[in-house]
């Protein structure tokens, strides 16, 4: 049976002072995002490097009696204050930022944007398989877990399983189904910056609608279809149910399909709750 290291009362402060540090950290570097000395000048770096740390300290907090519930609330957190610093940046970089980092590498905009877009799908992923392992797993949801300096930790205890109240469920719901909707809007503000200011069409507003579900849905572009029938297949069981969208958004996203993979994600999340 999986076990997990209980923490003492002083643990558990390191813990949380830690954790709220980090918040603290990327929330005072997001506000002087514009600063050409950021810490977080651009999306990506908030994605790869301050995200992604954060999110993988959460998910090794103990899923024992008293810290339990602590990962819970710091995921349930995360997930909605996550939405906001992502759509607080550009999609593509700042002109001065580029030429720095590009030194000598000739990225498009269109280049650009669909690498920060690559990194934010695989953000989405590690956030549904996070949600995913601490829902239906009796294991911790990553590979180490949080030892704090100091003390020595007590015996292992068995895990257990972590279950949430339905108002836990309902805030989850509500934070995924809104990530979706403020992602695609945000993808659709370059789109329209890049179309000269011209609103959305009705396919890009379709997307946001549907995104307030939990279906598996593609393109309705004519174009896109063979590619769009694939992924669908990807997320579709051998009995005909809708399963997990993130099979297919293992694969490169193309531009024309970048609403269409942030619609579908977190759906395992989402399956788990309902």
């Amino acid at each position: 049976m999986p076990s997990q290291r209980k923490l003492t009362a002083s643990q558990q402060a390191l813990l949380e002072e830690h954790v709220e540090e980090t918040f603290r950290n990327i929330d005072r570097d997001y506000n002087k995002r514009t600063d050409p000395a950021s810490a977080i000048p651009t999306v990506d770096v908030l994605l790869s490097e301050r995200l992604s740390s954060l999110l993988e300290l959460i998910l090794a907090i103990p899923t024992v009696h008293p810290t339990a519930y602590l990962q819970v609330a710091y995921l349930l957190r995360f997930t909605a204050t996550a939405r906001e610093w992502i759509a607080g940046y550009p999609l593509t970089w700042p002109t001065e930022y580029a030429r720095e980092v590009q030194a000598g590498h000739d990225l498009s905009d269109e280049e650009q944007a669909q690498q920060t877009v690559s990194l934010l799908l695989a953000f989405l992923q590690s956030l549904d398989r996070g949600w995913r392992k601490v829902l239906e797993s009796k294991e911790p949801a990553s590979g180490a877990a949080y030892e704090p300096p100091g003390e020595a930790l007590p015996p292992t205890i068995s895990a257990n399983r972590v279950s949430l109240t339905m108002t836990e469920r309902v805030r989850l719901r509500s934070s995924i189904l809104s990530l979706r909707q403020t992602l695609i809007k945000w993808i659709e503000r370059y789109r329209r910056r890049r179309r000269g200011g011209r609103p959305s069409d009705a396919t890009s507003a379709q997307i946001v609608q549907n995104s307030q579900s939990n279906q598996v849905f593609s393109s309705a572009n004519d174009s896109d279809a063979e590619m769009s029938a694939g992924y669908v297949d990807a997320a579709v069981g051998e009995d005909g149910s809708r399963g997990d969208a993130s099979a297919w958004l293992e694969e490169e996203v193309g531009v024309g399909d970048w609403e269409i993979a942030i619609a579908n994600s977190m759906s395992g999340t989402l399956q788990l709750i309902l």
